[in-house]
């Protein structure tokens, strides 16, 4: 069976950053709106106080944060 990177898009479309970086659609059902749906991690991601992580309403918001954390010169 090939690996998620491999079936998924949301995988395939950070292969650009040429990092660890995930995202996965993960609703919350007991949140009333939809603005947390995806989570966005990197593999290096230690805990609490490591920014690498995150979430929000789209794929496309989630690559947005990332790159947004990788401009503020990490």
């Amino acid at each position: 069976m090939p690996s998620p990177a491999l079936r998924d898009p949301d995988w395939e479309t950070l292969d650009i950053l040429g990092e660890r970086w995930h995202i996965q659609y993960n609703p919350k059902l007991f949140l009333p709106t939809r603005e947390h749906d995806y989570d966005w991690w990197h593999d290096n991601y230690d805990g609490p106080g490591d920014r690498r992580c995150g979430n929000a309403a789209s794929r496309e918001e989630c690559l947005e944060q990332i790159l947004d954390y990788l401009e503020d010169g990490v």
